[in-house]
């Protein structure tokens, strides 16, 4: 958030011809004042008196702890009306994070009608850490907008917690070691208390929020237990509370190990292929559709006073069914460099790296050379890009990049940007879509943020890294085009001679002026990069409300063109209701589409097999037809999974395990494609046991696939690496 800066007027040191002492002010009139500054922008009212001369300038300054001034706002709806709540003239005061607590002083300076000057102040208490209670005005009238989304339903993967140990030191930057942990003021200071990796494991950022447990500290029995805050790199962890060694009930150190284990669980990201379901009951089965709603809320921005809080509510007008809440949540700020299509929230930021599949699936390098590549230090879930270009006039928009794409097809996975397309935008879907997944609206600020680190492969030159949104509905000036990349967000310049820098945070903010769609462009020179933790979102800090919500929310419907009212409710922090009218009407799924069943087959269990599966006999083998209807390429690892049995009801013993084999074979075969001889697979052995699995990498595409397994009888069931299974329907025959 862009911090506004109060400007020194020196008001208290003016000579004046009356000082007024009345604390709701003689001259002024002070209707709205309270004697604690909160967080975010509060609100003085003045109705003035006919003691002041009409139609003269009354000048505000408002003064922290330290003397420096705070940013204050009249409020105007032109450049020469001010704003008037009934009689009132409001000022906004704005105090933030970094503003001191304290006392600190208003002083209002004003001109009498009988000549001279006349000044009233009083002391005020500043304190940034507690929440806005303000009175709540906008400075637009705040609307609601609602559009029917008809998405795909992707599979997903599934996410199991899981375990890492090894061995750590431990390293104090704040508090320093030694200090009295009991005195330390955590409200006012972080705690910045770091684990470094000797062994074991490596860190990964889904540890963040888990706890940890630290044993056998310096070779004794002592332990203690924390959690995870931030994990820097693969070797270094910051963690929320620090070793603490207690003398007394009053003395508490701040202590390091040398040496301890350390045990945590927690829950990775498995990013497995995402496979469409589709409707059985036909050959030309459709994809099955969900129904949502795209909801904004746009001019949130207030002049004083916080959001904190909304609710959305439906009313079906095809029914008489009374109104449902459909959300109830804080007004935060949403992440937009996101895979809104993506069932697995770990996963769905697309500027964090979690891992080489999540690179893979949504950044685009324009050239091998410049990598792209998973980087885990020295940033945790980074991307390692490389330019040896020397930054020219002349050569700079032959700079190579890295392109950003989300996933919902197949094609176009590539750094060539595809132009928006209005169709794709409303069903949220396709190559189009993909290459302008990143939705933002004008006149809204915006924070673009990311951790950065450089290394320069040629000192004698500069480098540098540049970030860009690029986009066919932007409206390019001289002012904003850049490189012919885009709007250039930020640059991040690697100085000669500096072999390597770390910038840590970097973050700005912008507007744009237009509502758009568009992408991220990321353009090195002259040098290696790794960033991690891309962002973009509306600007927020505490008791300052985000200007703008888009969100979505689920809305199944029971009947075709399903109308429905949909309103809103904003509220502040002690849950008051904010009187501002947010109502619209809408209709839903025209044709009915998301009214068709999926087969409960397509989500069958990976480990207990559906019932009625065919039976493959050892002497007769029987062949299975499986069709392929992705219309999308599934790039994944087909596995075969089963029970072998000596008869319908008896497994395999363990003293008949691995006697003799079961072998599977599938190949692919359509009027318009088959499976070339470098995917195509002949055979596959599997030994005999009571159970058995093999899994076969392969690049799966529309057709038909004969799958046939031959042995002593079993019952088979086919799964991607990811566990789901595939998009497919049989010749009659349960689906395998």
């Amino acid at each position: 958030m862009i911090e506004k800066k109060g400007k020194k007027l020196n008001l208290k040191n003016i000579p004046v011809s009356v000082e007024d002492t009345n604390p709701q002010s003689t001259y002024f009139v002070i209707t709205e004042f309270s004697d604690i500054l909160t967080s975010g922008k509060n609100a003085i009212a003045l109705n003035g008196s006919n003691l002041l001369k009409a139609n003269s300038s009354i000048q505000i300054e408002v003064l922290d702890v330290k003397g420096d001034p705070l940013y204050t706002e009249i409020a105007r709806t032109s450049d020469t009306i001010r704003y008037r709540d009934g009689v009132s003239l409001i000022v906004a005061i704005y105090v933030y994070g970094s503003t001191p607590l304290g006392t600190g002083e208003i002083i209002i300076l004003g001109e009498l009608k009988s000549g001279g000057t006349v000044r009233w102040k009083r002391n005020v208490n500043i304190n940034s850490k507690i929440a806005n209670s303000t009175k709540v005005r906008f400075y637009e009238t705040p609307e609601l907008h609602t559009k029917p989304i008809l998405s795909d339903i992707f599979g997903s993967t599934s996410n199991f917690p899981t375990s890492s140990v090894g061995s750590v030191y431990s390293l104090a930057v704040s508090p320093a070691v030694g200090t009295n942990f009991l005195l330390y003021d955590i409200n006012r200071k972080e705690v910045d208390y770091r684990i470094l990796r000797t062994t074991g494991g490596s860190f990964s950022s889904f540890m963040e929020g888990s706890d940890i447990i630290f044993s056998n500290i310096n070779g004794t029995t002592e332990s203690f237990s924390t959690k995870v805050e931030q994990v820097i790199s693969e070797n270094s962890m910051r963690v929320s509370s620090p070793y603490i060694v207690t003398q007394n009930a009053s003395t508490k150190i701040v202590s390091t190990f040398s040496s301890a284990n350390y045990s945590i669980t927690y829950v990775p990201l498995l990013l497995g292929n995402l496979v469409k379901p589709v409707v059985t009951g036909s050959e030309d089965a459709k994809y099955f559709k969900q129904s949502l709603a795209e909801i904004t809320l746009q001019n949130l921005k207030t002049f004083s006073g916080n959001v904190y809080r909304f609710r959305l509510y439906r009313k079906s007008l095809n029914t008489n069914f009374d109104s449902e809440c459909i959300a109830d949540e804080l007004l935060e700020s949403r992440e937009v460099i996101v895979d809104e299509a993506n069932p697995n929230r770990l996963g769905e930021n697309i500027g964090y790296f979690f891992n080489p599949d999540h690179i893979a699936r949504y950044w685009f390098p324009s050239t091998i050379t410049i990598s792209g590549s998973f980087s885990n230090d020295p940033l945790a879930d980074g991307m390692f890009i490389s330019e040896s270009i020397i930054q020219s006039s002349s050569i700079i928009q032959d700079r190579h990049f890295v392109l950003a794409k989300d996933f919902t097809t197949g094609s176009n996975r590539d750094s060539v940007y595809v132009p928006f397309d209005s169709a794709e935008d409303i069903i949220g879907s396709g190559s189009a879509h993909d290459s302008n997944f990143i939705k933002l609206f004008k006149n809204v600020e915006y924070v673009f943020s990311a951790n950065v680190v450089g290394f320069n492969t040629n000192p004698q030159n500069q480098g540098g890294l540049s970030f860009y949104l690029t986009g066919s509905q932007y409206s390019f000036s001289t002012s904003n085009l850049f490189d012919g990349y885009g709007i250039k967000l930020l640059d991040v310049i690697l100085p000669k001679n500096v072999a390597e820098k770390h910038y840590g945070r970097i973050e700005t903010s912008f507007i744009v002026n237009q509502d758009v769609n568009g992408t991220m462009v990321i353009a090195p020179y002259n040098g290696n990069f790794i960033i991690s933790k891309v962002s973009i979102k509306p600007s927020q800090a505490f008791s300052f409300s985000p200007e703008i919500l888009n969100i979505r929310v689920p809305f199944a419907v029971d009947v075709k063109n399903a109308r429905y009212q949909i309103r809103a409710e904003l509220f502040d922090v002690n849950s008051n209701q904010i009187p501002v009218k947010l109502e619209t009407t809408e209709f839903f799924d025209p044709d009915g589409i998301t009214l068709a069943k999926i087969s409960s087959s397509l989500f069958s269990n990976i480990v207990n097999s559906p019932p009625g599966f065919a039976d493959f006999d050892f002497i007769n083998p029987t062949v299975e037809t499986i069709h392929v209807l992705s219309s999308s390429q599934i790039d994944g690892n087909l596995t075969v999974f089963g029970n072998a049995f000596l008869t319908a009801s008896q497994a395999i013993s363990s003293s008949y395990a691995k006697t003799s084999s079961l072998s599977i074979a599938i190949n692919a075969v359509s009027a318009s494609y088959s499976l070339s001889s470098s995917y195509a697979v002949t055979s596959s052995n599997l030994d005999v046991d009571s159970s058995f699995s093999s899994s076969i990498d392969r690049l799966f595409q529309i057709g038909t696939f004969y799958f046939w397994v031959s042995g002593s009888g079993a019952s088979a069931v086919l799964r991607l690496k990811d566990g789901s299974a595939p998009t497919t329907e049989n010749d009659g025959k349960p689906v395998a």
